[in-house]
Formats: structure tokens, C-alpha cells, sequence
């Protein structure tokens, strides 16, 4: 990693971004297994029988794409907050300026492994807001490298554009912390990571997605956003910030966990329809499924 952000901070980025898309093709014929997951995504939110062609093109942009993303993160050193502001427009931000002024504590905002969601949240923190982001373990146990070496990049490269970091494994006193302060709480709903979800409908079938997000709203009354932040053509970025989820808790705490994360998911969903090349999940959704 820090070999890589050397080098890309010495390149010129379009140099670095098109070496990245040579790596991100030989990724794609490289991880097969990967990649026929993706592709199994791609089919969920088609539906019907789409082509082998279709879903081809769809992971190689897929791996394009987070190549690119990887090269933008590998600058996260060499970045100012204004710098970090400018990369990106944001449409709707006014929506988590009044929420976090509210009056009622903080603010979770939700997003899924989709477009840049590590250059995300520091442009939440370039644009005034207090970012907390709860991230997962990194390097398992055989990697080459220490596991807590590898954190403490990840963990550095965060905080160098504002970010502040939260370990899924200390995520929940750390979190109500956090929205008591009034502070700004950023999670992903795409993946359950911690094996502690709910299981919702996505693209009409059963997947796992975490419950994390709508049991933090219900316990302390603080609202859910939602948005996305996609790479354009130009190679600039876009920001969506959608309004809070309306939301009335019917004092069922169970019902209303499972209602408000059908209605998050639903968001997510409809962010994965509008662009599916910058979606990264890279195993199957639905996997353990019931049938």
C-alpha cells in the first residue's frame, strides 16, 4: 500500500488510472471465482436471462472501476480537504446539513459497497460533517502481511482525509458515543459482515443485510440518509444525498427493525439499479437463501 501511494503520487493520475484498468483486466481473468459472483449479482438485478455477454461487460467495468477507486484511495496522503471537496459535486447534501441540526442527536448515514464509498465518506468530512465510518477487520490471519500492519494503513489513509474510524468489533458503544455527540455514524448495508443480520428482499430474492443501521435509528431516534458517491465519465465524481427515511416506529421493535432496513435496502437497491458497473460485492447475495 505504501508503495502504491508513492508511486501513484509521483505518476500523473491519468497514467495511473490507465495503468490501473491493465491490472483490473488481468484481475478479471485472474479471479474467476470473484467474478462469477458478480456476475450471479448482475443476473439478480436483471432478472429474466441476460446474456453471458451482458454480465462480462458489466464485471469487467465492475473491475475497472475499483481499480480506479483503488488509485484515488492510494492519494488519500496526498490530499488536502479541499482538495478532497473539489473531486466530487454533491447533490442533496443541504438534506444531512438539516438533519444533523435537528436538534435530535446525530445522524446515520447509509451506503453500500457502490461507486467510492472509501472517497465518500471523506468528502462528508470535507463538507463540514463530524465522519465516523465503521469499517471490517482487514487481512485475514494467512495474509503475507500482519493483519495489524495492514489496519493501521487502512486506518491511516482514512484519517488522512478526515475520516474517523470506527472497528466493527467495538462498532456498538462506539456508535451510540458517536450519535449522542451529534456526530455523523456512516455504515454499509450491502454485506453482513458480522453474521448478525436480517434477511430482506433485494431484487425479489432472500439476502442477509445488516440490521445495524435501523436498530441504531429506533434506540436513539436519530434519522437514516442514504446516498452514493459514483464516478462520471470526466473522471470526477457525483454525490447523492437522498432525504432522511420517513419513518414511523409502531412500538414492535422486532417489526419495525425488519421494516426500516426493507426500506434502506430498498434505497440501496435502487442506487445498484442506476449503476450497476459500480457495485462491488464480490460473492453471491443470496447465498444460503431459503427456500
Amino acid at each position: 500500500m505504501v508503495a502504491g501511494s508513492l508511486v501513484v503520487g509521483l505518476l500523473p493520475l491519468s497514467l495511473s488510472y490507465a495503468l490501473s484498468s491493465v491490472v483490473a483486466d488481468i484481475a478479471w481473468f485472474l479471479f474467476r471465482k470473484q467474478r462469477a459472483a458478480l456476475a450471479d449479482n448482475y443476473r439478480l438485478m436483471l432478472g429474466g436471462n441476460p446474456s453471458g455477454r451482458c454480465t462480462a461487460s458489466l464485471t469487467r467495468s465492475a473491475f475497472r472501476h475499483l481499480a480506479r477507486n483503488t488509485v484515488d484511495f492510494f492519494r488519500f496522503p496526498h490530499l488536502s480537504a479541499r482538495a478532497v471537496e473539489k473531486m466530487a459535486t454533491v447533490e442533496g447534501i443541504e438534506y444531512l446539513r438539516q438533519g444533523i441540526r435537528s436538534g435530535k442527536g446525530g445522524a446515520i448515514f447509509v451506503t453500500g459497497h457502490i461507486g467510492n464509498w472509501e472517497l465518500g465518506g471523506g468528502v462528508l468530512a470535507s463538507n463540514g460533517f463530524p465522519t465516523n465510518v465503521v469499517t471490517e477487520s482487514i487481512a485475514p490471519a494467512h495474509s503475507l502481511f500482519s493483519k495489524n500492519r495492514i489496519a493501521q494503513l487502512f486506518l491511516r489513509y482514512r484519517t488522512a482525509v478526515g475520516m474517523r474510524v470506527i472497528a466493527l468489533e467495538s462498532a456498538g458503544p462506539t456508535s451510540y458515543r458517536c450519535l449522542r455527540r451529534g456526530h455523523l455514524l456512516v455504515l454499509l448495508g450491502d454485506r453482513d459482515i458480522s453474521k448478525t443480520g436480517i434477511r430482506v428482499a433485494m431484487f425479489g430474492r432472500d439476502v442477509m443485510v445488516p440490521r445495524g443501521p435501523a436498530v441504531l435509528a429506533l434506540r436513539f431516534g436519530v434519522p437514516i440518509f442514504t446516498g452514493c458517491l459514483i464516478r462520471r465519465r470526466s473522471g470526477r465524481y457525483h454525490g447523492i444525498v437522498d432525504p432522511a427515511i420517513e419513518f414511523r416506529p409502531s412500538g414492535d421493535f422486532q417489526k419495525d427493525v425488519r421494516e426500516l432496513t426493507e426500506l434502506v435496502t430498498g434505497r440501496i437497491e435502487k442506487y445498484v439499479r442506476r449503476f450497476p458497473d459500480q457495485w462491488f460485492v464480490f460473492e453471491r447475495i443470496n447465498a444460503g437463501e431459503e427456500t
